[in-house]
């Protein structure tokens, strides 16, 4: 909804510089426009495409996370398991081009895990029995909203010898060893 308001603000600015409108018109719209995305990346409007979508052990997903807001996944399995989860984030908002603090917490209701990084690549992360939720919570109380990118978590019950980690990078996927009994 966001990104075709802002994609018809920009056709009239351009269709308004082919017909040789004055430049002060010009550049108000383009001030409406530039604050327009602004408001979109900062968090205020939602993309539909970055909705999260329950996908233990599925496919990967892309997810925005406006200030300080949060998203959580309810399929996992009642009875404890070893997850592992995978992300690629990036900042977007006024002075989020320079990293400071953390970025994420993950937790399992009150089970968090103390990574917080900007690309997290957990491994054989226990999730106590119960626990049917994980939540991805964007740690910047202000300016910054996060785009989780290429977001996969997998928790299984059983032991698991081998997990294969989605490739986020380029590279070939990564095969982590997990030998953890449950």
């Amino acid at each position: 909804q966001g990104t075709l308001l802002v994609s018809g603000w920009i056709r009239h600015l351009v269709q308004g510089l082919h017909a040789g409108h004055n430049m002060a018109a010009v550049s108000r719209a383009l001030g409406t426009v530039c604050c327009a995305v602004s408001t979109i990346f900062s968090g205020s409007l939602v993309l539909a495409s970055s909705k999260p979508v329950d996908r233990n052990c599925g496919d990967v997903q892309d997810i925005f996370l406006g200030v300080n807001a949060s998203a959580q996944f309810s399929d996992l399995p009642a009875h404890s398991a070893s997850c592992t989860i995978s992300a690629k984030m990036s900042t977007s908002g006024n002075l989020c081009s320079k990293r400071f603090g953390k970025d994420l917490a993950l937790c399992f209701g009150n089970s968090c895990h103390e990574a917080g990084d900007a690309n997290p690549r957990i491994i054989g992360w226990q999730k106590p029995a119960g626990q049917t939720a994980l939540t991805v919570t964007n740690l910047h109380k202000s300016l910054c909203s996060l785009w989780v990118q290429n977001f996969a978590y997998c928790c299984r019950p059983a032991k698991v010898s081998k997990v294969e980690l989605p490739d986020i990078d380029g590279s070939d996927a990564d095969i982590a060893e997990d030998n953890v009994l449950v």
